[in-house]
């Protein structure tokens, strides 16, 4: 078999290099190898179009996919992408319409956004990142001894606690295994997600309200739709314990970042972490989180704040490819059983004329 062209701009791991080289008439362009404007940049679709228009497979990281340049692009018979959530930077509508398979490595930052969690929750149960900085910046001495000493009441364990989850997908069940193995009780509100794998991680299913007057520590994790854009506000955050706090791994756009700020600010909830920040509902750029935006009138003590690093390893750039590579060669043998984000493509009357070319050619 012929070896495919394949545009690469997911992120650059060595090994993978070698295995694609070997297996593909491959180019490598984006954000992830060198020449990249920044380490943020996305190409725009003049800058994509050029390279991709006479590619088999694109291996897409960050850039957008959208029709237009699935109609320019007609060679293309298959986007991978690296992303968790491939609907993000591509147009999976459109990819359906027009016969392209999305595939996707499900799973691939489901630890490290679990862990990193996992490590919010412990950090609002207990403030070690103020006294952190505080030893480091006065010592430990007899004018401050007394400050530490009573730190007593500002810990908690969170053995016994309640943790509410909001989503119960990959990221989710991960979470909840780690935070069981803490002796934390998990509750969810998932209306997707089966009742006996809820059961399996001894997590009880429950209306959305429920979840947040129960949970000590409500956790979002879930992804956003129309139907759950702003799906925390004021009204769900009165619904919370005021000794309650809560952590989003997930997206800014879930949550009413006014009543986010109000329930910090009137005590509705004890403290919060948040490693999303909200992006413009039309450009998808990022609004700079500067002096000016609300969530620096509050304390630290009150709102930890990451820089959207949730989904960071060294290990996944390993990952991803490796959990894309089972669906990319069941599709070359004529399997649907994959991890394929637009299943219906196989439906479409354009299949055949893209995605449909390299459907089972190994069968």
């Amino acid at each position: 078999m012929e070896k495919f062209k394949m545009l690469w701009t997911g992120e650059y791991n060595e090994y993978w290099d070698k295995v694609f080289t070997e297996n593909f008439i491959l180019e490598k362009a984006g954000r992830a190898f060198p020449g990249a404007n920044t380490a943020t940049h996305r190409m725009t679709e003049e800058e994509l179009v050029p390279l991709l228009e006479d590619k088999d497979i694109f291996l897409d990281g960050y850039d957008r996919v959208t029709e237009s340049v699935l109609r320019r692009c007609s060679n293309v018979k298959m986007i991978m992408s690296i992303r968790d959530g491939p609907e993000e930077s591509v147009d999976i509508e459109a990819c359906t319409r027009l016969g392209v398979p999305v595939l996707f490595p499900g799973g691939r930052c489901m630890r490290s956004v679990a862990e990193l969690t996992a490590a919010l929750i412990l950090l609002c149960a207990k403030p070690v990142i103020h006294q952190v900085n505080k030893i480091r910046n006065e010592g430990y001495n007899d004018s401050n001894k007394a400050e530490f000493a009573a730190l007593n009441d500002e810990y908690f364990e969170v053995y016994g606690k309640t943790l509410g989850m909001v989503g119960l997908g990959r990221n989710g069940k991960e979470l909840v295994k780690y935070m069981n193995a803490m002796g934390m009780k998990a509750i969810a509100y998932d209306p997707y997600c089966p009742k006996e794998a809820a059961d399996a991680l001894h997590v009880e299913l429950k209306p959305l309200d429920d979840v947040l007057k129960e949970a000590d520590y409500v956790v979002l994790a879930a992804r956003v739709t129309p139907e759950t854009k702003r799906m925390i506000g004021t009204r769900e955050f009165a619904l919370m314990k005021p000794t309650a706090c809560f952590i989003n791994t997930a997206r800014s756009e879930l949550v009413d970042v006014d009543a986010f700020v109000d329930a910090l600010k009137t005590g509705k909830i004890r403290k919060a972490a948040t490693d999303v920040f909200e992006k413009d509902p039309v450009t998808k750029v990022d609004i700079p989180l500067d002096d000016d935006h609300p969530y620096f009138s509050i304390s630290p003590d009150k709102l930890i704040m990451t820089p959207h690093m949730a989904g960071y390893s060294v290990e996944r750039t390993y990952t991803a490819y490796e959990l894309l590579k089972p669906s990319y060669e069941g599709f070359l043998r004529g399997e649907k059983n994959i991890v394929i984000k637009n299943p219906d493509v196989f439906d479409s009357p354009a299949f055949a004329e893209r995605g449909g070319k390299l459907f089972g050619i190994k069968g």
